[in-house]
């Protein structure tokens, strides 16, 4: 599969920022290579690691702001607002996952028909196109 458009979960684009090993190869590539697949992360990304930096579950090595303009400025990440779609979306989704944060990014990436970048296992009950 060769995505077009997709929408990274919180952890890839932390990890594509870090040089993080966990990130796949196949990852890596689609997010550093020259490519026409347009990149989205969720405005609840940036609420997530702002809620887990504030509560001490993440350090980060560089001030928040200058890691919310790198997602942009280096991994080309489009921001995805959250919209009403969204939500009402996520009020329909079955409780597989419980993370709030998770749940809202799959319910966009279902709403918006992205195909979603992420290593967590457990979204795949969800029937998306998961791309890792």
């Amino acid at each position: 599969m060769n995505p077009s458009r997709v929408l990274l979960d919180t952890h890839v684009a932390l990890w594509a920022l870090t040089d993080d090993p966990r990130l796949t190869p196949r990852v890596r590539s689609m997010l550093t290579g020259p490519s026409v697949v347009e990149r989205f992360l969720s405005i609840a990304s940036a609420y997530e690691i702002g809620v887990k930096v504030s509560i001490g579950k993440l350090v980060l090595r560089r001030p928040i702001v200058e890691l919310f303009a790198a997602f942009a400025t280096t991994l080309g990440l489009a921001p995805l607002p959250v919209t009403h779609a969204h939500c009402a979306a996520l009020a329909e989704l079955p409780l597989h996952h419980r993370d709030p944060f998770d749940r809202l990014i799959l319910a966009q990436a279902q709403v918006e028909r992205l195909v979603l970048v992420t290593a967590d296992g457990d979204f795949g009950a969800y029937g998306l196109p998961i791309f890792w």
